[in-house]
């Protein structure tokens, strides 16, 4: 690799390796303060589904909007999910009392889980190009 491809191959790899130390830490930690925060119980009811895609090139997705009433304040949410809750089911929340927007959902909420498989994986990948541009791992071959 010449000098001409291996700064910006490094620093590609320094961009996806802060990107994944973000997504590990930062990300997570925000979804973690968010959960402790949200302490009350209740149920969201699925008012609406709504299909789009279809199943044979795995594309199905269910549109579905849920709503929950906090003080006789209704709140209104929307999730693509890829499966089917059915209309009228009631599924159980969390939410924060001092701001009833805030929500938490375990069972559909899993953002700071994603958040560390990526940054996992996007760490992992900048490793991977700064070892090759910097020459530790050889892409030459022989023949």
């Amino acid at each position: 690799m010449g000098d001409s491809t291996r700064i910006p191959a490094m620093v590609a790899g320094a961009i996806l390796i802060v990107f994944g130390l973000i997504s590990i830490f930062v990300l997570s930690r925000m979804n973690e303060q968010k959960i402790a925060r949200c302490t009350e119980d209740t149920k969201a009811v699925v008012t609406k589904v709504k299909t789009k895609g279809s199943a044979e090139d795995k594309s199905l997705r269910y549109e579905t909007d849920l709503e929950y009433t906090v003080d006789e304040q209704v709140y209104t949410l929307h999730y693509s999910l890829n499966t089917d809750l059915g209309e009228g089911s009631k599924v159980k929340m969390k939410y924060n009392p001092k701001d009833a927007s805030e929500y938490y959902i375990a069972s559909i909420d899993k953002r700071g889980d994603n958040s560390r498989v990526i940054g996992v994986i996007s760490a992992g990948a900048g490793l991977a190009v700064i070892a090759i541009a910097g020459g530790v791992i050889s892409t030459r071959t022989y023949g």
